[in-house]
């Protein structure tokens, strides 16, 4: 074990393992994890902005009101977290982290489809094969709508804005 290094965490800690390289075999040293702003293995594809995620940042800025699909109600772009795209919605502007994982698979869901249904319910069940339903298995909200738009303005879908609303991938996508 290497010298200077605590094999076992002080309580409460978290920690993770680390192989040294420059030692040979398989020496294996824990290291303190850093309690904010880091990113792991297996959260949001190791320190890698996707595709959709770049096309957001560069299009949207943060603390940007954008318009819902019907037009009756606006929300605010918050921030960009390493994880999430945080928008704050309705009158109480609720705190909402959509993950980065989720938006970047909305590509996938539609490719090779012509129009999909937004489909935002105010409920937990939502209709299989709609935008709200992908969502729903990453944030248990209705957010559809909202993330609909951030993915217009960055140019990822296109909007059909009759009810119910319907959204399609974007020419370059």
């Amino acid at each position: 074990m290497a010298t200077g290094v605590n094999p076992r965490p002080k309580r409460g800690e978290k920690t993770h393992r680390r192989e040294r390289p420059d030692r040979g075999k398989s020496d294996v040293v824990r290291t303190k994890v850093e309690a904010f702003g880091t990113r792991s293995i297996g959260h949001h594809d190791a320190c890698m902005a996707g595709r959709v995620e770049v096309a957001i940042r560069a299009s949207v800025t943060p603390g940007e009101r954008l318009l819902t699909p019907t037009g009756r109600g606006a929300f605010t772009v918050a921030r960009y977290t390493d994880d999430a795209l945080v928008l704050l919605l309705g009158k109480q502007e609720a705190w909402t982290p959509i993950s980065w994982r989720g938006v970047e698979e909305i590509p996938d869901l539609l490719r090779g489809r012509s129009w999909v249904f937004i489909g935002s319910s105010y409920s937990m069940d939502a209709v299989a094969g709609t935008l709200d339903a992908h969502l729903k298995k990453f944030l248990a909200r209705a957010t559809a709508g909202w993330v609909a738009v951030v993915l217009e303005k960055a140019g990822v879908v296109e909007i059909d804005r009759d009810r119910p609303a319907r959204v399609r991938l974007g020419v370059n996508w």
